[in-house]
């Protein structure tokens, strides 16, 4: 990090163009952005991707290891800061230049998204006790542009990687910046020495499997006698079971949802049917205590049925959408009455945590605001 001037009028420029520039790639070009197929997952590399830990369970069910693999998690230092702006501008421009068929999703040229994406990657000026820093290298942090760009040059880098070792590994698995694979026992310190000469910012470590078994997002992969894969739900030794409380001021869909998700990830993680009991019954007492009836998760637990009458949905183009500030008994009946008039509702909190502290930001002068 290094000390911007201190020249008023030149940070107020910076503070102003920064601001612009963010609010347009966000409100606009980003728009345009997540249209573009793209900038999605590449096809080329999609087979060494995973979108979610049920996704991850799906693609390696059929895996089988030999005596001699062992499995192993890379995870990426500080990948945000560790991406060269340089590499993933160029990185983009290839994967823009290549797609035929862009003009079809967006009337933004590839010259012009490429500079609004230099121009926000470039800004990356903040303040901090009083004092104004720029940062100096690496992408920051905060928008999703950063994301979409990260995941971009993760695909790049793996691809490099995977195509030039003389390591293969049996499976390589990755989740933005974490990957799960299996490797033979004795060459997983040469795949972690290649991966890290392609690009010297962006570094590797390893983590090795421990009684035959390693964490991946929230799934723990074991091995099985004769070498099959199996998974079960994972939770860090931290975790407290706290969940949404079913008193809390939270509209009935939002706890619905909670025990729908956990009771998802039982019935879809664990390989075999003692764990898939076992984590049923782990996630039922915690709900419990959590305040939940034993009749409502039952009933939301349960596949939804198919309703009798096909329903005529009407075309995206003319729905409607609001988000509401929930109020129990009085945002539900407006919410029934947008509905049947093809208006798309969402419901949030009208006081979160965020709400009830002070701002985190430094105050900032009235003579201030008024330049």
């Amino acid at each position: 990090m290094t000390v911007c001037t201190r020249n008023y009028e030149v940070l107020m420029i910076c503070h102003l163009i920064s601001m612009v520039c963010r609010k347009f790639i966000n409100r606009v070009t980003l728009f345009d952005l997540y249209a573009i197929k793209a900038f999605g997952p590449n096809p080329e590399t999609s087979r060494f991707t995973v979108e979610n830990s049920l996704d991850f369970c799906d693609q390696i069910k059929h895996v089988k290891l030999e005596d001699d693999d062992e499995l192993v998690s890379f995870d990426v230092v500080s990948l945000f800061t560790s991406i060269p702006v340089e590499l993933a501008i160029q990185v983009a421009t290839d994967v823009l230049s290549k797609e035929d068929t862009l003009h079809d999703r967006t009337a933004i040229p590839v010259e012009d998204i490429v500079d609004l994406l230099d121009f926000c990657l470039s800004i990356t000026n903040f303040k901090y006790n009083n004092t104004h820093y720029q940062q100096i290298f690496g992408t920051a942090m905060g928008s999703p542009v950063f994301a979409i760009m990260a995941n971009l040059v993760m695909e790049n880098l793996e691809q490099r990687a995977l195509s030039t070792s003389l390591v293969q590994p049996r499976f390589w698995k990755r989740y933005v910046d974490d990957v799960c694979a299996a490797v033979k026992s004795g060459l997983i310190q040469t795949l972690q020495d290649h991966l890290n000469n392609i690009e010297p910012s962006i570094q590797f470590t390893v983590e090795r499997e421990t009684n035959q078994e390693i964490s991946f997002l929230d799934v723990s992969v074991y091995r099985q006698g004769n070498g099959q894969l199996a998974n079960k739900v994972y939770r860090k030794s931290t975790h407290t079971e706290r969940y949404l409380a079913f008193e809390s001021h939270h509209p009935i869909a939002h706890k619905k949802a909670v025990v729908k998700s956990l009771t998802n990830r039982a019935n879809n993680i664990p390989t075999t049917s003692d764990h898939r009991a076992k984590e049923l019954k782990q996630v039922t007492l915690a709900l419990l205590a959590n305040g939940y009836p034993k009749r409502f998760i039952i009933n939301s637990s349960q596949p939804k049925r198919s309703p009798q009458q096909p329903v005529t949905a009407a075309p995206e183009d003319e729905k409607s959408f609001c988000v509401l500030p929930y109020v129990q008994g009085t945002t539900e009946p407006i919410k029934r009455v947008l509905n049947s008039y093809n208006v798309k509702v969402a419901l949030k909190p009208h006081q979160t945590i965020g709400n009830l502290f002070l701002k985190p930001k430094d105050p900032c002068q009235k003579i201030k605001h008024a330049a």
